[in-house]
């Protein structure tokens, strides 16, 4: 999992990553050194919110617009994550008994991918594109200038790697991604109940040290120690897809304003960057 999430960061947020990991590791023999102090953002270049890496899509034709193609991730091995690519749970080889199984169980996957795909067509929501709109305006209500990148010009960015080319004077660039969306099956909830991860990056000039990486995360369970997780309300837990479905506004209102929240504590934490300023 350590190696995917550092698969999945900018190059400047690894190393930032790892000189706090080298940091904390030295701890426990030697005093604690701060780390050196961030350089105020004058300006900050917003890349449009994307998704982290392909999933299962489920498509969408919003009221105008053009077709959405919205990744989520169905859970469906009873542990709130999905195996992996080409995994079936249980190694079952070498007879005609496993084959059929193995076929059973990829034929039950595609039918709860199936059935998922079909609520979230039903709630018709794009969390990238919520997330985006809000951020947006909660930095402006901040005070903070902002520039719109494009999303050919974002695409040649996160391709490269490279944020040079859209890096702003005295300022830094904002990359965020939403990395897991869906409604993930737990006994534990009492039934459906939403999950969504949101990962940010202020990526600024200088040294790795000047780039920062922020992680939220929301779904059924509680951590009040952390500032950064949020927890759904049991009312938008829902006990079969169907009645889901059947509660399609009030669920989207729901997601709406979950988003809402994340989106609030990041526009705080990239305000606290912008202002010279480590967030906690």
């Amino acid at each position: 999992m350590a190696n995917r999430v550092l698969d999945r960061m900018p190059s400047r947020a690894v190393g930032a990553l790892l000189v706090v990991l080298a940091c904390l590791a030295g701890c426990a023999s030697q005093p604690k050194t701060p780390l050196p102090a961030v350089q105020p953002l004058a300006q900050l270049a917003v890349l449009p919110v994307t998704y982290e890496e392909e999933r299962d899509t489920v498509t969408w034709r919003p009221t105008p617009g053009p077709a959405r193609a919205i990744p989520f991730v169905v859970p469906v091995d009873g542990q709130g994550r999905p195996y992996p690519s080409g995994s079936v749970g249980p190694a079952i080889v070498g007879n005609l008994i496993g084959a059929a199984l193995i076929t059973a169980i990829e034929q039950q996957k595609q039918l709860k991918r199936d059935a998922h795909a079909d609520a979230l067509r039903t709630i018709a929501l794009d969390p990238a594109l919520v997330v985006q709109q809000r951020l947006r305006d909660k930095l402006a209500t901040r005070g903070i200038a902002i520039e719109l990148v494009g999303d050919s010009e974002a695409a040649k960015v996160r391709r490269s790697n490279d944020y040079m080319g859209v890096m702003p004077p005295a300022g830094a660039v904002i990359d965020v991604r939403i990395g897991e969306y869906g409604f993930d099956h737990s006994s534990f909830a009492g039934g459906f109940a939403p999950m969504l991860g949101i990962s940010a990056w202020v990526v600024a000039p200088g040294s790795e040290d000047q780039t920062e990486g922020y992680g939220y995360w929301a779904d059924w369970r509680s951590r009040p120690k952390d500032p950064r997780w949020f927890t759904t309300p049991p009312g938008m837990t829902y006990a079969t897809l169907d009645a889901l479905k059947a509660d399609a506004e009030a669920v989207r209102r729901g997601l709406e304003e979950l988003i809402d929240r994340m989106v609030t504590r990041l526009a705080d934490d990239i305000a606290k960057r912008a202002g010279g300023q480590r967030a906690e």
